[in-house]
């Protein structure tokens, strides 16, 4: 440590933390919009695509209906349960966990999205059990 340096975090502006909570509402806003545009139509659209392609008469390429039928019965769940679980987490968690998991790597966000989907929700911001 140099001489003079301090371990002790300098005090912030009023101005500062302002800043920096606008960046994040910013960033979850879009981190959101996002989660509900996959939500309400990019898995909608990707299994309309998997049943026109179980229901075609003829696959297009070898395995083509057994592709879609994993999708429907295994991706899409999982895609569904991890997108409502993050959103959860943006819309529904106390304030540090939301700005842990908008700033944290995304390791640390896959591990809080397994932990919210593992407990079956998350404690919200009054303290009431918000269910995934």
């Amino acid at each position: 440590m140099t001489r003079g340096a301090s371990t002790n975090p300098k005090p912030t502006s009023p101005e500062a933390e302002r800043l920096r909570a606008e960046y994040l509402e910013k960033v979850q806003e879009q981190m959101a919009a996002e989660l509900r545009h996959e939500l309400q139509f990019e898995i909608p659209r990707l299994q309309r695509y998997a049943l026109q392609a179980i229901d075609r008469p003829q696959e297009r390429f070898p395995s083509e209906k057994s592709i879609a039928s994993t999708v429907l019965v295994t991706d899409i769940p999982l895609r569904e349960e991890r997108a409502t679980a993050a959103l959860l987490i943006l819309e529904a968690a106390p304030y540090k966990q939301r700005a842990l998991y908008i700033l944290g790597s995304l390791q640390a966000r896959e591990r809080m999205i397994a932990a919210v989907i593992g407990a079956g929700g998350l404690t919200d911001v009054f303290g009431k059990w918000a269910e995934l």
